[in-house]
C-alpha cells in the first residue's frame, strides 16, 4: 500500500533484456479521493537492479528487490512521493 492508504499491485509478464512489460494497478482511496482503482500496461526498465516505470499520470514508480525478499517501492510525482513495501509473490 502507498503509505498504507492506496493499495496497489506490480505484474511482471515479461522481462527480455534490460526491460519489462508490466501491470500497475491501484485500487480506491478514498482519503485521496481516488475511487474505481485501474490499472496501466506500460513498458519499464532496469538500471542498476532498479525497476523504473513512467506512468501516464505523469509519475516515475521505482521497484528495488531487497536482500530479505521484499520490494521497496517509491512512487514520485509532481505533487510528492509516496512509499510501499511490497512482497513478492512466487
Amino acid at each position: 500500500m502507498w503509505d498504507y492508504t492506496l493499495e496497489h499491485v506490480l505484474v511482471v509478464e515479461r522481462i527480455e533484456n534490460d526491460e519489462a512489460t508490466i501491470i500497475y494497478a491501484f485500487g480506491d482511496a478514498p482519503t485521496w479521493r481516488i475511487y474505481g482503482g485501474g490499472f496501466y500496461r506500460v513498458k519499464g526498465t532496469f538500471k542498476n537492479r532498479v525497476l523504473v516505470i513512467k506512468l501516464p499520470r505523469p509519475a516515475t514508480v521505482t521497484y528495488n528487490m531487497r536482500p530479505d525478499g521484499k520490494i521497496s517501492a517509491k512512487y514520485e510525482w509532481q505533487g510528492g512521493t509516496s512509499w510501499a513495501t511490497m512482497t513478492k509473490m512466487p
